[in-house]
């Protein structure tokens, strides 16, 4: 079975592969009140699909900070119809806890029914391996969010036109941080720069990103490590 966390838009590219996909793909909600929120499933087939939908625990939140007893779906079960659009409704009810907390709405595709043994057979036959899960972020900012942490360790291993950063990220607060990372070029000024990752809840994480070098030669780089705000918490010229 495949799992598909939709966390960046390129990974919204790969779902189109799969059978359906959904739309918005992670959501950022102030629990603070009531929220009410649509969620669409596409089919990306000739054929009737039915899908299950509920909220799952993010293993780095735990239960503790997970959403799960908070959201509420309807319908929990959908049949799209071939090449149509679904709509999914959920609601947050308020959490009065402070800090942030997250959980997934996922998902899950349901084999399809079939009507003879000979049938059934060929079905689990080619359909091994092709149901899918896709999981959508969900986010909750509760009362007197603090977001705060350090960069303890930076390692960077060249893997021949690529850069491994390996990150070691804790959180002092409440929330996590959203990390991203600038390599500038040493020889001609260019910056390559993207999304480094998130740094847990509370505590510590180790964070691990590829970088595809633009110059095969290069072997040398500023790099700065620096979150949505651009507040800096690594700058350092680096060899590899």
């Amino acid at each position: 079975m495949k799992k598909i966390f939709l966390i960046n838009l390129f990974i919204t590219t790969i779902c189109f592969a799969l059978d359906f996909s959904v739309y918005p793909t992670n959501f950022n909600l102030d629990i603070t009140k009531i929220n009410t929120e649509e969620m669409y499933i596409v089919n990306n087939t000739t054929s009737c699909l039915k899908i299950e939908i509920f909220p799952e625990i993010d293993e780095s939140y735990g239960e503790e900070y997970s959403l799960n007893s908070n959201i509420k779906i309807f319908p929990k079960i959908v049949v799209v119809k071939p090449a149509g659009k679904q709509a999914v409704r959920f609601r947050v009810i308020p959490n009065k806890k402070e800090g942030e907390f997250k959980s997934y709405i996922t998902f899950k595709e349901l084999p399809k029914t079939s009507h003879t043994e000979e049938e059934n057979i060929n079905h689990v036959q080619t359909s091994i391996g092709m149901l899918a899960e896709i999981s959508i972020p969900i986010y909750g900012r509760g009362k007197n969010i603090n977001i705060s942490g350090e960069i303890t360790k930076v390692k960077c291993v060249r893997k021949g036109n690529e850069l491994q950063i390996n990150t070691e990220v804790i959180s002092n607060g409440n929330g996590h941080l959203r990390l991203n990372y600038e390599l500038e070029n040493i020889d001609n000024g260019k910056v390559l720069e993207g999304k480094l990752g998130n740094s847990a809840r509370e505590g510590k994480k180790m964070i691990t990103k590829i970088i595809p070098l633009e110059y095969p030669k290069m072997n040398k780089g500023k790099l700065t490590i620096l979150d949505d705000k651009r507040n800096i918490y690594y700058k350092k010229v680096i060899s590899f």
